[in-house]
């Protein structure tokens, strides 16, 4: 397994040298098949597979974490999240998360996580995890990125 040899290092050791890229590199690794990170706005700053999201559920994924909690419960649960043309129906645990929103996810055994940090949105799609489980891998790389001042 030499190519999880990255998840040993000490974070900080990494925090300067590592590109957008890297983070969705490392989310995969967490068992996610797709990993997108974003601006506040939507846009894309990478992501696994290319192609892993449209640029409209991008932009709604940004826009249901862009107000406060009630907000993004009400829009959430009305509407769910297209993620590649699959709709995700909001799960319990959609809302403040350790002060950052987060929608939570599931279509059949796959779920999502989206956590919006500072400056950026994580979001993961794991194919056979539980909503609280993709939740952990992408609240770890939110936890980095927020060290890194994102």
């Amino acid at each position: 397994h030499s190519h999880h040899f990255f998840l040993h290092v000490p974070f900080c050791f990494l925090v300067r040298t590592m590109s957008w890229n890297d983070y969705t590199t490392s989310l995969k690794a967490y068992g996610c098949s797709k990993a997108v990170l974003m601006g506040l706005d939507g846009t894309v700053w990478a992501e696994e597979p290319a192609g892993a999201m449209a640029a409209d559920e991008c932009v709604a994924l940004a826009g249901l974490l862009g107000h406060d909690e009630k907000t993004l419960q009400d829009a959430a649960f009305a509407s769910g999240l297209k993620v590649g043309g699959e709709k995700f129906v909001a799960v319990n645990g959609t809302g403040d998360m350790d002060g950052n929103l987060a929608f939570l996810g599931k279509k059949g055994s796959a779920s999502c996580a989206g956590v919006k940090s500072t400056q950026c949105i994580v979001f993961g799609v794991c194919d056979d995890k539980s909503p609280p489980e993709t939740l952990s891998a992408v609240q770890t790389h939110v936890a980095q990125l927020a060290g890194a001042g994102y």
